[in-house]
């Protein structure tokens, strides 16, 4: 093997020496579903996979945006334990246009 290239294995070889020691363990974020029967993540109103959310009932895709969303979160923070989050849907009702809106 030519010196040129066994210099470059070294480097490679510490490369990934270096890019392994300085990886974080990442969080694992779990989403507890605290919605009652028949609401919010429960919700079994059926409906289709859509934008790449494989969920078949209105609940089951609002789950799925959820954990997606934790997921994301949790390849960012560094963190050896588990995070729970309690998450639920509540309905919230329209009055119409405020009076500061007109």
């Amino acid at each position: 093997m030519s010196r040129r290239r066994l210099f470059v294995c070294f480097l490679l070889t510490c490369m990934v020496t270096l890019v392994r020691g300085l990886a974080v363990d990442a969080a694992t974020i779990v989403i507890a579903n605290m919605d009652g029967p028949a609401e919010g993540m429960n919700d079994l109103t059926p409906t289709s996979p859509v934008g790449g959310n494989p969920g078949i009932t209105v609940g089951e895709q609002r789950f799925n945006v959820l954990q997606h969303a934790a997921d994301i979160w949790g390849s960012i923070l560094p963190s050896t334990i588990t995070i729970t989050v309690e998450a639920y849907f509540e309905p919230l009702t329209c009055r119409g246009p405020s009076p500061e809106a007109a």
